[in-house]
């Protein structure tokens, strides 16, 4: 009986002794590295970009600056992205969309492949030249796997 307990302790020790190095290798690398269909599905992912601000003064004194925000790729759903510019804006009476200081934008998806959406913001008590020269309007934080490509845009 001693004989036959000390032949399985031999077998179970050798078993062990020989998997034991095949465990501790690391994973093969096809295993770990990502999968070409894995790059290409984030090129599919929606896109967004800011472009050239445009600004120009408006009739009743202050400053109108348009920010270009490109979508490709968007599908159907809407992406959220968190704006902010590094100047003080404000809301004029006069009507009209503008966009806060900082803030939440949603760029809808129409089922386009691209399309160009505008952001304006108005500025007070500055020269049309004052805000071209200084004005950076930045983009940051996109919803629903949307990459940003271009994240910071300034008036040329």
């Amino acid at each position: 009986m001693r004989k036959t307990i000390i032949a399985g302790l031999t077998t179970a020790l050798t078993t062990a002794a020989v998997a034991a190095p095949a465990l501790a290798q690391s994973p093969s690398p096809s295993v770990v590295a990502p999968a070409p269909a894995t790059q290409q599905n984030a090129a599919d992912a929606p896109q967004l970009h800011v472009d050239t601000i445009k600004v120009q003064t408006s009739k009743r004194g202050y400053v109108i600056a348009t920010v270009p925000l490109t979508a490709i790729n968007m599908g159907k759903q809407t992406v959220y992205v968190q704006v902010h510019s590094n100047l003080k804006t404000f809301e004029p009476v006069t009507g009209g969309e503008f966009s806060g200081q900082t803030g939440i934008v949603g760029v809808p998806g129409n089922g386009k492949v691209y399309k160009v959406y505008s952001m304006r913001f108005a500025f007070n008590g500055k020269s049309a030249a004052q805000v071209r020269k200084s004005l950076k309007v930045s983009i940051s934080n996109p919803t629903g796997g949307a990459v940003i490509t271009d994240a910071t845009a300034s008036a040329s």
